[in-house]
């Protein structure tokens, strides 16, 4: 369809402006959807992958029409969601390779993980000449590997079969090994969320220095326990209103030095706004749901602590459903409104990378714009980020 508008276009141009510029609009409008579409398709989720990296391969090796043959490590069972999607789209547009372009009979498929890198290997026996550049495939292959740090190698000499290696560094380190240091105070009314939580932070190597039932004395008990990160509820005794909310605004405006995570049962915006307001280095704003995630809730906790803000997805979502057409924000391309929607989550350029399934330098361009349009003047990155976040959320919270 995009071919026929480009000959249409060409073919009218001389009938007249106007319809040859209705034309091209439409081919240049359908060509960015195409683009969406496929950046769309590289991100989705593998329902495969449910079952672990190695059951997915395994799956996606039984429907090949020749025999591929899969070896994972057997103390591999998930190398993260972003990697896992990514050894499983380079393994299966490596064997998709093999099959239609070089003729092959036989496929291998290996995963290993060695000296903190994961090294996938495809290997088949067809006619090669492959090389990265000369087809699509091969080309996604290599910018998925380079959002995320690795690299891709093409073994492929003329009739000698094609082996292609992919290289990924592990994630750094666990939020379980980053929160060793980190000395945290629970505060809820709640005897079974407290205690529950205390055990959940403690099994991950966390520090709890204390906990409380009520926000009374709050900063009196910081300064004596030496907390670094308070986590409290929204809702504390005695009016079960906003005490927690405004302990914590208190005690940032005293010790901005302690980060704080509010919890709450409910979406509302306008408590992260009020938890903002303050400054954003180092609070969060999540939903007591969030904590049956463990390893996110943990992954919050590590940006909060190290400074940064992170506000509850659900509450991000919640925040670009009462969009308006007065909306500052309506200019943002949806790629650069999903771009800002993890931005107001705490994600780092990279982490947005890897959510998104694209390489660091388009989500760097993606910043770029939405600041420029936004009208967020050049400051320290950090400072522009923040600004950037709080426009975001004094809108929407505006319109709650």
């Amino acid at each position: 369809m995009l071919l026929q508008l480009r000959v249409a276009t060409a073919r009218h141009a001389k009938d007249g402006a106007d319809v040859a510029d209705e034309l091209g609009r439409a081919s240049a409008e359908l060509s960015v959807a195409i683009d969406e579409l496929r950046a769309i398709a590289r991100g989705l989720h593998p329902p495969a992958l449910d079952h672990g990296l190695a059951t997915a391969l395994e799956a996606c090796a039984e429907t090949a029409p020749i025999p591929v043959e899969v070896s994972v490590d057997p103390a591999i069972s998930s190398l993260g969601p972003s990697r896992d999607a990514v050894v499983y789209f380079f393994v299966s547009e490596a064997v998709t390779n093999a099959v239609r372009h070089a003729e092959a009979s036989h496929v291998a498929v290996s995963v290993q993980v060695r000296d903190g890198q994961v090294i996938a290997k495809v290997c088949d026996d067809g006619r090669g000449g492959a090389k990265v550049g000369a087809g699509a495939g091969l080309q996604s292959m290599a910018d998925r590997a380079a959002a995320l740090g690795g690299a891709l190698a093409v073994n492929s000499a003329q009739g000698g079969g094609t082996t292609i290696t992919l290289v990924l560094p592990l994630a750094a380190s666990s939020p379980a090994t980053e929160l060793r240091v980190v000395k945290v105070l629970v505060v809820d009314d709640s005897v079974l969320l407290r205690e529950g939580l205390v055990r959940l932070l403690e099994d991950a190597g966390v520090e709890v220095v204390g906990q409380r039932g009520d926000a009374e004395g709050l900063l009196e008990t910081v300064t004596t326990t030496g907390a670094e990160v308070v986590i409290l509820d929204i809702r504390m005794p005695p009016t079960h209103t906003i005490e927690g909310l405004a302990a914590a605004v208190s005690l940032r405006a005293v010790r901005p030095d302690v980060a704080v995570v509010l919890l709450s049962q409910y979406v509302e915006t306008r408590y992260a706004l009020d938890l903002l307001a303050g400054g954003a280095d180092g609070v969060g704003y999540l939903l007591k749901d969030r904590i049956a995630d463990v390893e996110e809730f943990l992954d919050a906790l590590v940006r909060v602590a190290a400074g940064g803000a992170v506000i509850d997805p659900l509450v991000v979502s919640r925040m670009v459903a009462r969009e308006r057409r007065s909306d500052p924000l309506h200019s943002l391309t949806e790629r650069e409104r999903a771009v800002l929607e993890l931005m107001a989550e705490g994600r780092s350029n990279q982490a947005i990378a890897d959510r998104l399934v694209v390489h660091v330098r388009t989500v760097e361009s993606h910043v770029s714009s939405l600041m420029s349009k936004l009208g967020v003047s050049p400051e320290p990155d950090d400072h522009r980020r923040v600004r950037a976040v709080l426009l975001y959320l004094a809108h929407a919270g505006e319109q709650g």
